[in-house]
């Protein structure tokens, strides 16, 4: 039992249907307890286990239960029968702005919500700049929540949790109004956090089920359905799923480019010239998420049209597209490697290249030299949504380099009209042909 953070044993939730007040009032005063509702079963006969520094997932639609069973676990309510056991201290995100005072402010909120879980004033005080810096809500710290967006909330909430130091961890669809980049931020925290503690989180994403979890659980209608493998139990969820997933619906198609000196005639009939970039540099953003030696530095992250430079905000699959990074070096440095990943909302790395395994050229920089990096390609098909891309440089070889500077999320576009239903990356189709054999 000491291996075991969470254990739920036979849980059942059930909650009384009313027809109407009346019939809640005469039930209560009936001499002879008469029934007057249905019952409604919210969970029925749930049991699992989650062993110390392991990270569990939920699955299942709305109305599964998956947020009945998290608040039971953590305390907000209690079970209608069964046995939970819970060793460790424990930190919750499962309601949106659930134990904050929406008349006080983000920091008045932050010194109860600390106090609430169980930290001194001292704790509080060591902790609070590395809240607000998590959160990144400005001057919003000083104002009632009350006027706060969904994404303020949450923000704040997550900020508070990432900085307790609890050994369990439960999240409930959390990630789902923040913005890309804190979402990326948040998975970034969540991955260090499971090298020691423990994470129980839901999700209706399998796509974040399968990138955080180990083991799963599917729930539908309060009973579990599956339980085991998360790679498993999210493909028999999905499988239950059929088409209701949706599917890729048609787009205007993307303007024609004319040039005809990069473009082949079948680019051409992908390209697009209304595509326009997110654009980040070193003199107008100040680089928070990076790392590295830094005997170079990134100075700017592009994505372009290679025909007439303009940056690009969106991405069509198909479309000729063009990253340029470019960067100063500090002192001289040998042997420079580019490179950069694509990642999806929830940090999966979708695809990547660099310029070691692309190119035999190699390059060295001295010390205030400015080099660039540039790498012209077919985006793949994205299904519709945001996306980023991590910027690196490193020097040395694929097996032996030092990264030099890695800078995440440099980047975000927007892949649409997409042609997929399913999946994660898809292919530019040339030609797609349905026809009917002579008999």
């Amino acid at each position: 039992m000491n291996n075991i953070s969470i254990k739920v044993e036979n849980l059942t939730k059930v909650y009384p249907l009313y027809n109407s007040p009346l019939d809640r009032l005469k039930e209560a005063l009936h001499p002879f307890r008469k029934k007057y509702h249905t019952d409604f079963y919210a969970l029925e006969d749930i049991s699992f286990e989650l062993t110390k520094g392991k990270t569990f997932g939920i699955i299942g639609k709305n109305g599964a239960g998956k947020s009945t069973l998290l608040k039971i676990i953590a305390g907000v309510l209690s079970p209608s029968s069964g046995e939970i056991t819970v060793n460790g201290r424990v930190a919750s995100l499962l309601e949106l702005g659930a134990g904050f005072n929406p008349e006080m402010t983000g920091r008045e909120n932050i010194h109860l919500n600390c106090t609430i879980l169980g930290m001194t004033k001292q704790e509080i005080n060591e902790k609070f700049e590395a809240i607000t810096l998590f959160a990144d809500i400005g001057n919003f710290i000083d104002q009632p929540v009350k006027i706060y967006s969904s994404g303020m909330f949450v923000r704040l909430a997550f900020a508070i949790i990432a900085n307790i130091n609890a050994e369990i961890l439960i999240i409930d669809e959390a990630l789902a109004v923040g913005d890309i980049l804190f979402t990326q931020k948040c998975m970034r925290f969540l991955k260090t956090f499971q090298k020691q503690g423990t994470l129980l989180f839901v999700s209706h994403d399998s796509v974040s089920v399968l990138s955080l979890c180990e083991q799963a659980m599917w729930l539908d209608k309060g009973k579990i359905q599956s339980i085991g493998n998360a790679k498993e139990v999210v493909e028999s969820y999905l499988a239950s799923q059929g088409s209701s997933d949706g599917r890729a619906t048609a787009g205007n198609k993307p303007e024609l480019s004319k040039n005809e000196e990069l473009l082949s005639e079948q680019d051409q009939e992908f390209y697009t010239e209304k595509s326009r970039f997110k654009i980040f540099d070193a003199g107008s953003e100040t680089w928070t998420n990076a790392f590295g030696e830094r005997k170079i530095e990134i100075q700017s992250v592009r994505l372009i049209n290679p025909l007439n430079q303009q940056t690009l905000q969106i991405a069509y699959g198909g479309e000729l597209v063009e990253l340029c990074i470019e960067a100063k070096a500090i002192q001289e440095v040998k042997n420079l490697i580019f490179g950069f990943y694509v990642k999806n909302k929830t940090g999966m790395r979708l695809f990547a290249a660099n310029t070691y395994l692309q190119t035999t050229t190699e390059m060295d920089a001295a010390a205030d030299e400015r080099v660039l990096g540039r790498f012209l390609f077919k985006m793949p098909v994205l299904l519709s949504g945001e996306y980023t891309i991590d910027a690196i440089i490193a020097s040395g070889t694929q097996r032996d380099h030092i990264l030099q500077h890695w800078i995440y999320d440099a980047l975000v576009f927007r892949g649409t009209d997409s042609t997929m239903g399913y999946g994660l990356v898809g292919v530019p189709m040339t030609k797609v042909v349905l026809e009917k054999k002579p008999a």
